[in-house]
């Protein structure tokens, strides 16, 4: 995600020195909600837990869900 995130906020600044216009500057426009989810997603998993699960792919696949479960909480509120 933060790499969506990095790609969306590239896109609008680099859309302007294209000369993009109408339909396509809208959209790249949209890109700079990727600052905010950029910095949402840093900040989160700045806070996270870094030790990661060994014991094998069950753990591990716990591991994520609760990151990305902790993370829709924060961002839902």
């Amino acid at each position: 995600l933060r790499a969506l995130a990095c790609i969306g906020v590239f896109i609008t600044h680099l859309a302007p020195r294209l000369g993009a216009t109408g339909k396509a500057a809208w959209l790249a426009n949209q890109g700079a909600a990727g600052v905010y989810l950029f910095f949402v997603l840093s900040g989160y998993l700045a806070c996270c837990d870094r030790k990661l699960p060994t014991a094998g792919k069950k753990e591990l696949l716990t591991y994520y869900k609760n990151v990305w479960c902790g993370f829709f909480r924060c961002i839902m509120g």
